[in-house]
Parts: structure tokens; C-alpha cells; sequence
């Protein structure tokens, strides 16, 4: 392997490390939101205290839908990188769909 390929492949091997500590790290810090947002949720529509609570939905429904439709398209990307992983899609597939340019990627690994 040449020393431009060796170069390239460990600063993919960093990168996908820290990609991976990065996602991880988001995905802890959702869970403990979604949590939190889900009891707002339902304490809106339950109105335990008979507060007007419930006259907020209207007021955050838009932002939520908003937030959701952004979660599901990063939800979707991960379903497909499994799909890859699993052999259910091909690489091809995969750059079609998100217009990945692999050569501008590999430039920018050195």
C-alpha cells in the first residue's frame, strides 16, 4: 500500500472513531430529551392541574411536527447505512440516494 493510501486510511480510521463517539454521545443526549419531551407531552394533554397547560399544544405542534420530520430523515439514513451493513442495499444504492462523492471524500482524507 502506498504511504498516500496508509495516510488515507488512518485518518478514516480517526475519523470514523470520533463519527462513531460523536453519534453515540447525540443519541444518549435524544433518548434523554425524547424522555423529557414525552412527559411534556403528556402533561400538556393530560392537564393534571387544570392549568391551561393543554392550550399549549397548538402553540408547540408545529415545531414538534418539524422536529420529528428532521428525525426521521436522520433516522432514515440510518436505516439505510444497516441496510448496507446487512447486504440489503448495495453501495451504489447508497451513493445514488445521498449523492455521496467518494473521490472529493477521499481528497479530503490527506
Amino acid at each position: 500500500m502506498s504511504e498516500i493510501n496508509t495516510l488515507k486510511l488512518q485518518s478514516l480510521n480517526e475519523g470514523r472513531k470520533k463519527t462513531q463517539r460523536e453519534v453515540s454521545n447525540l443519541i444518549s443526549q435524544l433518548h434523554s430529551a425524547a424522555d423529557t419531551a414525552m412527559t411534556q407531552q403528556a402533561y400538556m394533554h393530560k392537564n393534571p392541574d387544570a392549568n391551561g397547560a393543554d392550550q399549549l399544544i397548538p402553540i408547540v405542534h408545529p415545531a414538534f411536527v418539524e422536529i420529528a420530520l428532521e428525525f426521521n430523515k436522520a433516522a432514515e439514513k440510518l436505516s439505510d447505512m444497516q441496510k448496507l451493513s446487512n447486504g440489503e442495499i448495495t453501495v451504489e444504492e447508497l451513493i445514488a440516494k445521498y449523492s455521496i462523492d467518494l473521490s472529493e471524500f477521499s481528497n479530503g482524507l490527506v
